[in-house]
């Protein structure tokens, strides 16, 4: 009998955990998967959504324990927001969008003089065009990140003394309203004239550069008050922003052209 009754128990016990994992599942929702995949959910957009109204409150809650409890990290929102876009772009990738067609326009230069005395015709602008904007996309996130948390690190003229901690966390909170624009504008480019790329893209950087100055502006620097102090120094903040983001952009670009050549060659010599 205790045999019996011992057996029963356990598979009551079971019964119960499964009980207890179909229950939790059915509260598992779809802004759950999102979170999952991009880190977004809805506790993100609230925070992304504060950021454009009231970013000193966000700033704010940047200095405190786990973030108040209420909003989602700053690094968290801008790594799935360049997730996104990148994921996006991916389908700049097309040989017949315009941003390979100005890549392969770059190399198309190149056939005049080839180096290491290739022939012109071993040259396809198209491909190598490909190959340096897929290494681009996957590259620059990377190396962006890593700039940006040395940024974090370094730049401290926010005229309060903040730990390492929530410096990077800043340095990523001033980014996201310029992330959430470049994902929205991820798309509709891959359907942009050739003719326009260069001018629609120029524009997207200026409206970007604006947006991080006025999130750093309104609520990086709290402690500073309104006035020359503090827009000469959301002015710094955000060109050195600017200036690590570009940076990292060419490294990446400089990168995947070197790749594209190395592939090039090897082609040639095989």
């Amino acid at each position: 009998m205790v045999g019996i009754n011992s057996r029963m128990s356990k598979d009551e016990k079971l019964t119960q955990i499964i009980s207890e994992s179909q229950a939790s599942l059915k509260t598992v929702s779809f802004d759950e998967l999102l979170d999952d995949i991009f880190g977004l959910s809805a506790k993100s957009l609230k925070s992304i959504f504060l950021l454009f109204k009231r970013p000193a409150e966000y700033f704010k809650a940047a200095k405190a324990p786990f973030w108040e409890n209420r909003l989602s990290p700053s690094f968290r929102i801008y790594l799935g927001l360049t997730a996104l876009t990148t994921a996006m772009r991916f389908l700049y990738r097309d040989e017949n969008s315009p941003m390979v067609k100005l890549y392969a326009s770059q190399f198309e230069l190149i056939k005049e003089n080839p180096p290491n005395g290739l022939d012109p015709n071993q040259i396809n602008s198209y491909e190598m065009a490909v190959t340096t904007l897929k290494w681009m996309l996957v590259l620059s996130p990377i190396i962006s990140t890593v700039f940006f948390c040395l940024l974090g690190l370094l730049y401290w003229g926010y005229g309060e003394k903040l730990n390492p901690v929530v410096r990077i966390r800043y340095v990523f909170a001033a980014l996201i309203p310029a992330s959430v624009i470049s994902a929205l504008s991820a798309f509709p480019m891959y359907f942009l004239p050739e003719s326009f790329t260069m001018g629609v893209s120029l524009m997207g950087l200026l409206l970007m550069f604006m947006l991080i100055w006025l999130t750093a502006y309104r609520g990086a620097f709290s402690a500073v008050d309104l006035g020359a102090g503090r827009i000469g120094r959301a002015t710094v903040l955000s060109i050195l922003i600017f200036v690590v983001m570009m940076a990292a952009t060419f490294i990446a670009i400089f990168a995947g052209a070197a790749i594209a050549f190395i592939e090039l060659l090897k082609d040639v010599k095989g």
